[in-house]
């Protein structure tokens, strides 16, 4: 293959000796003479004629190398032209100095050195030092001065003699053995990048390519049939989920629209600048992708209050996220087991690191394919297990053989209120295989010093969501707050300050917006309230038709145990 090379000489004698040179039969090269701006312009033609690359010397040169995107080559000052200019002025009885960039003075230094000729050299770092340098030296009685074809036209102008420093033809054929080279370097990665872009482009897989600010900057065609155009990466979570992986680690992301799990891995290209290749696995679901949910984390768990039992906890998440091993969460509905998991996991590994979710109660007949792929696919993070007693000890023992050594393990267990033969609440047995490092979380009636700050924390957010202007709690309300049995401990807590709030009208609670929760002290131990579901006038509706079935539907009896007059019930039935 035949190469089109434009050779541009700053000065005509070095025109001259390419077009009397034998050249290389594979190049095709024209010659031109401009110098600097003027060699620059050429070059930009050149590149816009689809030459292959480009030659020039010096000032000219660099130029060029800054105007086109094809290669330049230069042109060496070798120690054979420094030592042939010598030579010529060898016997002349003047102070003659050498100027030139470091690649020349250098160089000449050394020949003068060894053959103790008396030049002075004059280093420069750029062509606008050239005339304040020569005036220097005329000013210093040097009348004689070499230099490339910027510095000879300055001396000229100044009053000097310049003596050009004129590159051979040794110096002429190397540049154009060097252009040879390094258009067959260029070929050939040219070839290989093709070749390697066109196996990106077909890689059967959903491949994408991150650099360091985090910006998808190539993806292949699977990435963009498979996700792209299905909207799965139009969703905000998806984007989010690509900038948490890491090197080498595998994450889950669940497509609800599409039934699709995406297993994602992360590999490194370029550690310097931080680029990063993500291959993605699409997996059908044939199971209900429920079962495992991945819970971002992206902040450190705030815990609540200043009892003495929040301290203590506090302690225990700084021990535990220091340590290796299972951790059992135990505590009643609603104690925060699910905050305490998470802020163990951020102390752990920090934030945006997979946090997923199983619940035992979709395992309990059997630990499906899928769920099984999931969970033995999580390198690095935690997953929590909420609901153990609803498994058997075998089966905790196999999922737990399922997750990788380095993934930290938590087990939730809920602890419900039943009552013995007398009637008096006892813990149910929790069962299932309760690890050495377990963390007991208490009760909201156990630790009702709290209560003041789960207010304003909760008030503060309500007050931003809903553009409240709530201050806090009058005093004999908090008193009552704290005085009432929650059953569904900070869940109930929460769901009771949303509901308030939205009915006060100035900027404090008071006890007459709480008082709605007398009719919580007549519910026995034994009655269940789904905390989950309605505002708080569809708990008080349970609450009524609890205490009515236990009256066998008498609304006198009924209204009296909740100290309401008969059409005050009827009322509250029908609303």
């Amino acid at each position: 293959m035949r190469r089109k090379v434009m050779f541009i000489a700053p000065y005509q004698g070095l025109a001259n000796i390419v077009n009397n040179m034998e050249l290389p039969n594979e190049l095709d090269v024209e010659v031109k003479v401009g110098n600097l701006d003027e060699g620059a312009k050429i070059a930009a033609e050149a590149e816009k004629g689809g030459f292959d690359f480009i030659i020039s010397r010096g000032g000219t040169a660099t130029k060029i190398e800054n105007t086109v995107s094809i290669p330049v080559i230069h042109i060496d000052i070798t120690g054979y032209d420094i030592l042939r200019i010598f030579t010529m002025i060898t016997g002349i009885d003047t102070k003659v100095a050498l100027v030139g960039f470091p690649n020349i003075s250098e160089g000449a230094a050394t020949i003068c050195s060894i053959l103790e000729y008396d030049v002075t050299l004059v280093t420069i770092e750029s062509q606008e030092e050239v005339e304040e340098t020569l005036h220097d030296l005329k000013t210093e009685g040097y009348s004689m001065v070499i230099g490339d074809v910027v510095t000879v036209t300055h001396a000229q102008k100044v009053g000097m003699r310049g003596i050009l420093l004129t590159s051979g033809k040794e110096a002429v054929l190397d540049s154009f053995e060097m252009g040879i080279r390094m258009s067959n370097l260029l070929k050939s990665n040219r070839a290989k990048y093709l070749t390697t872009q066109k196996l990106f482009e077909s890689f059967p897989l959903p491949t994408v390519v991150l650099n360091g600010d985090e910006e998808i900057i190539f993806q292949n065609n699977a990435y963009t049939n498979e996700l792209v155009q299905t909207g799965i990466t139009a969703e905000r979570e998806f984007y989010d989920f690509l900038k948490n992986i890491n090197e080498n680690q595998e994450n889950i992301f669940y497509d609800k629209n599409n039934s699709l799990s995406l297993i994602a891995k992360g590999f490194p290209l370029e550690s310097s600048e931080k680029i990063q290749g993500i291959i993605i696995e699409v997996v059908k679901n044939q199971f209900n992708v429920e079962t495992i949910k991945r819970e971002e984390v992206i902040e450190n768990p705030h815990l609540i209050g200043n009892s003495e039992c929040v301290r203590k906890l506090k302690e225990i998440i700084t021990r535990y996220s220091e340590s290796e091993g299972v951790i059992s969460l135990i505590g009643e509905n609603g104690t925060g087991k699910n905050t305490v998991a998470k802020a163990i996991h951020y102390r752990k590994f920090g934030a945006g690191i997979p946090f997923y979710v199983v619940d035992g109660q979709d395992l309990t007949d059997g630990i499906s394919d899928e769920v099984r792929s999931h969970v033995s696919r999580v390198a690095r993070g935690s997953i929590m297990i909420n609901n153990v007693v609803s498994l058997s000890t075998e089966k905790q023992k196999e999922i737990l053989r399922l997750i990788n050594h380095g993934v930290q393990v938590f087990l939730t267990y809920n602890l419900s209120k039943v009552t013995n033969g007398e009637g008096n609440p006892v813990v149910g047995n929790i069962g299932g295989m309760v690890s050495a490092r377990s963390i007991h979380l208490p009760p909201l009636r156990e630790r009702p010093e709290d209560i003041k700050y789960f207010m304003n924390y909760y008030l503060s957010e309500l007050n931003a969501k809903k553009g409240l202007e709530i201050l806090g709690v009058k005093e004999d309300a908090l008193a009552y707050l704290e005085d009432f049995f929650w059953s569904g401990n900070i869940t109930q807590l929460k769901q009771v300050i949303d509901e308030i709030s939205s009915s006060i009208q100035g900027h404090y609670i008071e006890l007459k917006d709480v008082e709605i929760l007398n009719i919580y002290s007549s519910l026995k131990d034994n009655d269940e309230i789904n905390l989950k579901i309605g505002n708080l006038r569809d708990i008080e509706k349970q609450v009524i038709q609890k205490v009515m079935e236990r009256e066998k539907g008498n609304q006198s009896k009924t209204a009296k145990i909740l100290g309401i007059n008969r059409s005050t019930l009827w009322r509250k039935l029908n609303d």
